[in-house]
């Protein structure tokens, strides 16, 4: 049995979008390149269309998760006994209102990211998360970025016509 592989264009667009994540956040002096990179990544969809799609989709679940997870972070400080045990009901209920925020706007397939997004942010509550607001603005960014640079790579790297790559 012989085996034969080639590397299609969705792993080579997906490496230059890698790529290209890691080259900017050099560029401008940042080391964290996990976030922009996994949304790149996943935004090497078979059309560019749906590669903009998927980004809008993330965009909207990672800014929906991050208000969210903001706003039960920075209420959390008010709420006696949340870290004792309080937690275990209120983070549960706020992934719930986050993930009703997304169906209730027709953004089904923002939901997951959004959760994602949510139980990352309120679940470091002890760990190095010292400024909410900086990390959710960085989030966002990160995956600003990321959308971006995927949409325009599936989109102008190794274009073909009428076929899904």
């Amino acid at each position: 049995m012989e085996f034969e592989y080639k590397i299609g264009l969705r792993v080579i667009k997906s490496v230059i979008a890698v790529f290209l994540c890691f080259l900017v956040k050099f560029i401008f002096g940042s080391s964290t390149v996990f976030y922009d990179s996994i949304t790149a990544l996943l935004c090497i969809q078979p059309t560019a269309e749906q590669s903009l799609k998927f980004g809008l989709n993330r965009l909207l679940g990672t800014f929906t998760g991050s208000v969210i997870g903001f706003i039960v972070l920075e209420a959390a400080k008010f709420i006696p006994f949340y870290k004792e045990f309080l937690y275990v009901f209120i983070i549960p209920l706020g992934m719930l209102l986050a993930m009703y925020i997304c169906i209730f706007f027709k953004k089904e397939r923002s939901v997951a990211i959004c959760s994602i997004v949510y139980l990352c942010l309120v679940t470091s509550f002890e760990s190095s998360i010292q400024n909410t607001e900086q990390y959710v603005f960085i989030r966002l960014i990160d995956t600003t970025l990321g959308v971006i640079i995927g949409t325009l790579v599936n989109k102008y790297f190794f274009v073909r016509k009428n076929k899904e790559i």
